[in-house]
């Protein structure tokens, strides 16, 4: 991979970062707990 490919890529991924951070960012108070309720179930499934 030659430098400009390694700073598109960088770049790419801090963009992604960044919107992945707003989405959960803007979770309201109860959408925040829907989430933690699926993981914990995720999780209990995981560790079967």
């Amino acid at each position: 991979m030659d430098v400009i490919q390694e700073r598109q890529l960088a770049s790419e991924q801090g963009r992604i970062s960044q919107n992945i951070s707003s989405y959960y960012d803007s979770l309201s108070v109860e959408e925040q707990e829907e989430n933690r309720v699926w993981g914990k179930f995720a999780e209990s499934l995981l560790s079967k």
